[in-house]
């Protein structure tokens, strides 16, 4: 059906309308997208039945042996082909095939290394939400919650991602006027008060003083008549 739908729907490998060259096929054909479609459906019962009973190690170890030992062997295959053969497609370097191998290189923009692999991303993200049942319980009730909020989830997104968004804003906004502005206005005042108190008691610190030589004693001058030394007096007295 997916096959039916790329090849007859699709005017890619043709290079122009494929309803000038299918005129009749084409209108079944360009409904086979939703053969993904199907695929998911049936791929979410066969989980739901998988898990029943199981730990979550043991639908880890599960998926894991099941899924990436065909998908390594592909990735390997498929690189190794468009290496040798680039016409269809190029290969853009070995890191985005080791990335690939981790199949999660949807989650930070890698190109796939075969675009049809884009539907296992999708499929591990499902896994996660079975986890989270699984942690929940396995009951029967749990399983028709999942697929009855999943159900209202899908049909109500383009109203929810637009309702979230505005109540984002309007959350943003009301905690910028009530709890942003009073905030930082009160904790401005205390902050300045501080600085304030630090200046009041904190005693500047004084300068130190140049230490001065002490003054040097001044011998008084002696008059005129007596600068005659002391022995010269003697012996004139003598």
């Amino acid at each position: 059906m997916v096959v039916f739908y790329h090849y007859v729907a699709l005017a890619v490998p043709w290079g122009h309308a494929t309803g000038t060259i299918f005129p009749t096929a084409h209108k079944a054909a360009q409904y086979g997208w939703l053969g993904v479609e199907v695929f998911f459906l049936i791929s979410g019962f066969v989980i739901c039945m998988s898990v029943w009973g199981r730990t979550v190690g043991q639908f880890a170890v599960a998926r894991v042996s099941r899924l990436f030992p065909a998908y390594w062997a592909s990735i390997l295959l498929t690189a190794v082909v468009v290496k040798r053969w680039p016409e269809v497609t190029s290969l853009h370097g070995w890191d985005t095939v080791i990335t690939n191998l981790t199949m999660l290189q949807a989650g930070n923009n890698t190109p796939n290394v075969d675009p049809v692999y884009w539907t296992l991303f999708v499929e591990l993200k499902f896994y996660l939400i079975v986890v989270v049942v699984m942690l929940f319980g396995v009951t029967y009730r749990n399983c028709l919650l999942l697929c009855g909020i999943w159900t209202a989830a899908a049909a109500l997104a383009p109203v929810l991602v637009a309702s979230v968004t505005a109540l984002m804003l309007v959350a943003a906004w009301l905690v910028h006027r009530l709890v942003e502005r009073p905030l930082g206005s009160w904790l401005r005042t205390r902050m300045r008060r501080g600085i304030d108190d630090v200046r009041q008691h904190v005693t500047p610190r004084r300068r130190h003083a140049r230490p001065t030589t002490p003054p040097t004693p001044t011998v008084p001058r002696q008059a005129e008549g007596d600068r005659t030394s002391p022995s010269a007096r003697t012996f004139e007295s003598v």
